[in-house]
This record gives structure tokens, sequence and C-alpha cells, in this order.
């Protein structure tokens, strides 16, 4: 399993992704959530770098989207 978030640039355009693959086994000892959440804020904190502001931010998760992995 792979969690991946959007970088963007000072526009809010996707420029990249950050990709940290998760193997099973390191699932259960570092949890799915913990690395989905420091995974957003690397991404979040790169795009900030290249000038993107979160005021109008479409990088967060939206846990009503059918495919948030952590939604009922």
């Amino acid at each position: 399993t792979n969690i991946s978030m959007p970088v963007r640039d000072h526009t809010g355009a996707v420029i990249a992704a950050l990709t940290v693959p998760l193997l099973p086994q390191k699932a259960a000892r570092f949890g799915r959530e913990a690395v989905f959440e420091r995974t957003q804020a690397a991404a979040e904190k790169i795009s900030a770098a290249l000038g993107w502001s979160d005021s109008a931010s479409s990088l967060r998760a939206d846990p009503e989207r059918r495919d948030y992995p952590f939604s009922d």
C-alpha cells in the first residue's frame, strides 16, 4: 500500500506527489493513520515552501469522499 499526497505550487496547481510506501509488516508498527497524517503534513510543508497557502486548500483529504482511506 502506498500513501500519496499532492504537492502544490504557488498557484495551487499540483506539480508533484509525495508517496510513502507502507509495507504491511510496518503498518502495524507505525499505524496507517499516523503515516497518512505525517505524509499530509510533509506535503503541505513542501507546498508551502513553493509558495502555496492553505487558505484555499484542496490538499486536505475529504473524509466524505468514498475513497478516503479511513472512512466507514
